[in-house]
C-alpha cells in the first residue's frame, strides 16, 4: 500500500464533509497518489468512501477516479453493499462501460 493511502487512513476511517479540518488535511494526501493505484490501495480508499454518498467538496470524486484508474479494477466483492451510494455509483459506471460482473459458476 502507498504511503498516501496509509496516511489517509490514519487521518480518517471515512471522508466526510461534516469535518472541515479532515478535507483539509486530506487534500496534499490525495495529491501524493501515484497512479495507477494496486488492489492493496483500492481496498483502503473504497473503505473511507461514506456510506451515505457524502461528496466531500468532490474529495469523494478524486478517489473514485484513482479506483477506477487501477488496473485491479473492478473488485467486484467491494461492490456487494447495495445500500452504499458510492457503491451504486461504482455499480452504474460500471454498466456505462458496458462491465458487469462475473456469472455466478
Amino acid at each position: 500500500m502507498q504511503q498516501a493511502v496509509r496516511d489517509l487512513l490514519e487521518l480518517t476511517s471515512e471522508l466526510s464533509e461534516r469535518d472541515f479540518s479532515v478535507i483539509e488535511k486530506a487534500v496534499p494526501i490525495l495529491d501524493r497518489l501515484t497512479l495507477p493505484i494496486s488492489e492493496e490501495d483500492v481496498r483502503g480508499l473504497i473503505s473511507v468512501l461514506p456510506a451515505d454518498g457524502d461528496t466531500t467538496a468532490e474529495l469523494n470524486w478524486t478517489v473514485l477516479h484513482a479506483i477506477e484508474a487501477s488496473s485491479a479494477w473492478p473488485i467486484w466483492y467491494l461492490l456487494a453493499d447495495p445500500e452504499h451510494e458510492w457503491v451504486q455509483i461504482f455499480l452504474i459506471r460500471l454498466r456505462n462501460a458496458g462491465v458487469y460482473p462475473p456469472a455466478p459458476n
